[in-house]
């Protein structure tokens, strides 16, 4: 999607759980250059009231260096989609996530059913980033190779 869907697509996704619906947020797309990403994201950490960001391409990869933790789905596809920027007891962890994956797969569960992968050979064409990661999900969610 455009990062310009993503206000319209974040205030949707709030007003359709319960949980985010007083959600005190807002999503705002930055374009950056490549050479200024790690000045945004310092400047983005620097902000008490920033909670995470979302990357997309072609940054999706460089944003990597910016974290301190990455989840399982982030190191296995080397490349990151969300950071969560968590401030506890005076520690900052800029945790990376890949949901490209979890996205994918999800949308299959629903339409195929629970067990959709288990044990299935998939055929999955393209090496990049989101590639990468509907690979690690797909493995993960039981699909055999």
């Amino acid at each position: 999607r455009s990062p310009l869907d993503f206000p319209t697509a974040f205030k949707r996704f709030c007003k359709s759980r319960a949980a985010y619906a007083d959600a005190d947020a807002v999503l705002l797309p930055l374009e950056v250059d490549a050479e200024f990403l790690d000045a945004l994201v310092t400047g983005l950490v620097g902000a008490r009231n920033v909670d995470g960001f979302i990357s997309t391409k072609p940054h999706k990869e460089a944003i990597l260096r910016s974290c301190t933790h990455l989840t399982a789905a982030a190191r296995a596809c080397g490349a990151a989609n969300v950071a969560r920027v968590l401030r506890t007891d005076g520690n900052l962890r800029i945790v990376g996530h890949n949901l490209d994956g979890d996205g994918f797969v999800g949308g299959l569960l629903r339409e195929k059913g629970a067990n959709a992968m288990r044990n299935k050979r998939c055929l999955l064409v393209g090496a990049g980033g989101a590639a990468r990661a509907i690979a690690h999900g797909l493995l993960t969610a039981g699909a055999a190779d």
